[in-house]
């Protein structure tokens, strides 16, 4: 079904499930897959991922693999998200990205505080990416908006939707490395005049993790309540019979529920962390 510049797919979750000469070879298909992924991973433990990423990069590779099956199962698109919830009024994927922001953001500040017990601004956790909000920050953000409304997607949704069949994913794929390569030369540019210097908001710092974390859940709580009240989540059918059949329908079929989802990538954002 085409709608906009969007390929959506009519999976028919609620068809009769036999089992035809193409789920075998999706089936075969999908094995062989999960084979090569979990060899390699093996073999980056053995050898300590020399040469391909260090001693992290057998965890790093099952955690890609794991946030590929939750984006793809969840439908967990940024972009997908949005427009469902202003043009469909369908929440479901919003739910998602709050969940999984708030099971990172409670990981994330215990983490912080065996860290750091006292945050402050001049000593920030390493590689939390806690960056300077600029100009070049908004400049950004309006960018990649315009970027996943003219290609029909974000990078996720992208990189998961092209195995699903959708073609036109590749030039949108290319223009993302073109869009990197331009970043990096005008890097130095963006960092001189609107990024050095500009301030570095952490919650954290002089108001302690316990603050930072409730005011964070109170805002997403609120926002889940507003989602709530004006777009309430899509109902599914009940009176199912849970069987082997409703099973594999809800696991490959069906689109995963929101929590499920959200608490999948906020664990795996934790555990790379």
């Amino acid at each position: 079904m085409q709608e906009g510049n969007l390929m959506t797919i009519d999976l028919r979750t609620d068809r009769e499930l036999g089992w035809t000469t193409a789920d075998t070879v999706r089936t075969t298909i999908s094995v062989a897959v999960a084979a090569v992924l979990l060899g390699l991973a093996w073999y980056l433990a053995a050898t300590d991922g020399e040469g391909l990423g260090g001693s992290n990069a057998a965890l790093m590779l099952l955690i890609g693999a794991g946030l590929g099956i939750l984006f793809e199962r969840g439908r967990y698109c940024f972009f997908c998200v949005f427009r469902d919830l202003f043009e469909k009024r369908d929440s479901r994927g919003m739910y998602a990205i709050l969940v999984s922001i708030a099971v990172g953001m409670i990981g994330y500040a215990m983490i912080f505080s065996t860290r750091i017990p006292t945050p402050t601004t001049e000593n920030v956790p390493s590689d939390a990416h806690i960056a300077p909000v600029s100009l070049a920050l908004v400049i950004a953000g309006l960018a990649f908006g315009l970027g996943m409304v003219i290609s029909g997607g974000c990078i996720a949704g992208h990189l998961y939707r092209l195995p699903e069949g959708h073609l036109r994913s590749i030039p949108a794929l290319l223009g993302v490395l073109l869009g990197f390569g331009l970043g990096f030369l005008s890097w130095d540019t963006m960092y001189s005049r609107f990024i050095l210097g500009a301030p570095a908001t952490w919650l954290a710092a002089g108001n302690g993790y316990a603050l930072a974390v409730l005011f964070q859940l109170g805002v997403l709580i609120g926002l889940g309540v507003w989602l709530l009240r004006f777009n309430p989540p899509v109902q599914g059918r009940g009176d199912r019979t849970v069987d082997a059949t409703e099973v594999r329908r809800s696991v490959f079929f069906k689109r995963w529920p929101a929590l499920i989802t959200g608490v999948g990538v906020g664990l795996l954002a934790i555990l790379a962390y």
